[in-house]
């Protein structure tokens, strides 16, 4: 019986690092808007020639008020909130598959607690490291014998 988790366990990685990618990107671009809208606030004067937003508080509540009523702001947030939701899935695809490949190999919790533990500690749901799709890859180092089978 052919296997194929290696490439789906790989497939999952890959769209986890797409949606990674994604959502960096729209982070930038809503700090990018967020700072232009921060100058435009901290430029605002009143006919007097004096700040308009005296204290950081009234800056920060009109900051919020601004990025409330953007509709481009609004989606960008839509927008990494949904990615967030495919992180998350991807996730919970690539736990499923690691745990049948474990189980494959023979190796429960019970019998290789150790290994268990390095790969949980590499799938998090809110993992920011670069290296977290080659970290869950390299934890498989069995996966390509299960490609001969």
């Amino acid at each position: 019986m052919l296997v194929n988790y290696p490439s789906e366990i790989e497939k999952t990685v890959l769209a986890l690092a797409e949606c990674n990618r994604q959502s960096a990107e729209l982070r930038e671009r809503l700090a990018a808007m967020e700072a232009i809208i921060i100058q435009d606030i901290a430029a605002a004067k009143t006919l007097e020639g004096k700040p308009q937003f005296s204290n950081e508080s009234v800056r920060a509540a009109e900051l919020t008020l601004r990025m409330r009523d953007d509709a481009e702001a609004t989606n960008q947030k839509e927008q990494i909130e949904r990615g967030e939701m495919q992180k998350q899935q991807h996730l919970r695809t690539t736990r499923t598959l690691a745990r049948r490949v474990q189980t494959l190999l023979g190796r429960t919790p019970s019998r290789n607690r150790r290994r268990n533990e390095h790969v949980s500690r590499h799938i998090k749901p809110n993992s920011t490291s670069d290296s977290f799709e080659r970290d869950v890859l390299y934890s498989f180092k069995a996966l390509p014998t299960l490609k001969a089978r």
